[in-house]
């Protein structure tokens, strides 16, 4: 197992989160209520995202393909059922729904990018 590769995406998450705290907090000291619940839930997608990692890593042990294959399989999975739940807020009209939905997608979106380029990038 690479131990730089998933320090580095394990760093990626605590930093990500991090940051997200601290919008949280920010935005909330200053009553924007909105995009501190927004901050929030990019938090929770990272946390989520975070968890499925060190889940592939338990189960995954010493089998670099497998922890991506299943990172990536678990991110699909989960992405896709807010595409459906996106898909039916439009539907309904619930447009409230629909932007939560859309902070989702695109974060999601965001963390695998930003996963595949950790683990592409050469540090052997």
């Amino acid at each position: 197992m690479n131990e730089y590769r998933i320090n580095a995406i394990t760093v990626y998450f605590a930093e990500q989160i991090s940051q997200c705290k601290e919008q949280v907090q920010a935005f909330a000291a200053e009553d924007r209520r909105d995009e501190s619940v927004f901050a929030r839930i990019q938090m929770n997608v990272y946390d989520i995202f975070h968890t499925i990692f060190s889940t592939a890593i338990k189960l995954q042990q010493n089998n670099n393909a497998a922890v991506k294959e299943f990172f990536l399989h678990k991110t699909k999975q989960i992405t896709e059922s807010w595409q459906s739940s996106l898909l039916s807020a439009e539907k309904h009209g619930d447009f409230k729904k629909a932007h939560i939905e859309h902070i989702k997608i695109d974060c999601s979106a965001q963390i695998i990018k930003s996963f595949q380029e950790l683990w592409e990038a050469d540090h052997d």
